[in-house]
């Protein structure tokens, strides 16, 4: 891919319809991020030395977040952890598919978040921005923002996408339909006097968590 920055990035992936989907609030015709800019913008505020991203239809958050950590000019990773339990996307090349959109900084795990945590031993306060949009139950973001609580460092921030949602999700298929319910533990996390939750309702949503007095 030829050219830097996010403009040579969103040029190229006006060609991928799939990455203009999954309720992020995109406009392809427009070249319209939606929520992507924010994404974008925290991850250049965070300059993260590590971000996890949990999930990803075809790429689209990873992209704009390696994309950020690129464009700092810094030294940081992400890590993508995604099982590809919808289709085979994951199950190639990962590195190259992201390489070919100029994003350099992405390691792919084909696991579930649970199977990654128990193997492999990330460094206590090491985590400066996680972004869950696996399985969206507020069972499942349970788990993983509870997992992932003691890597991340202070003044860390976790995304939950899919916060407004109230979808019925037939993406695994007919017989495996699930409700939308991250909508629910954001409504917990809310109750927590020790977190600051906001909820950008603007599409599907993007919930922002982070410690208090950070």
């Amino acid at each position: 891919m030829e050219g830097f920055g996010l403009p040579s990035l969103i040029d190229h992936m006006k060609g991928h319809d799939d990455l203009w989907r999954m309720g992020h609030g995109q406009n392809q015709e427009a070249s319209d991020l939606g929520l992507g800019w924010l994404y974008y913008g925290l991850a250049r505020a965070l300059r993260p030395s590590l971000a996890v991203v949990i999930g990803s239809w075809r790429g689209f958050v990873p992209m704009l977040i390696g994309q950020a950590i690129q464009d700092a000019n810094s030294n940081g990773k992400l890590i993508f952890i995604d099982p590809s339990f919808v289709d085979g996307q994951w199950k190639d090349d990962v590195t190259a598919y992201f390489q070919g959109f100029g994003i350099n900084c992405v390691s792919h795990y084909c696991q579930t978040s649970e199977d990654f945590l128990a193997s492999h031993r990330l460094t206590a306060n090491s985590v400066d921005l996680l972004f869950i949009d696996g399985y969206h139950t507020a069972e499942q973001c349970r788990l993983e923002y509870e997992g992932f609580t003691p890597l991340l460092a202070p003044g860390a921030m976790t995304l939950f996408h899919d916060s407004a949602s109230h979808t019925i999700s037939k993406i695994y298929g007919q017989d495996r339909k699930y409700e939308h319910t991250v909508w629910r533990y954001i409504e917990e996390l809310k109750r927590d006097p020790g977190l600051e939750v906001t909820n950008v309702e603007i599409a599907k949503g993007v919930a922002l968590v982070r410690r208090s007095g950070h």
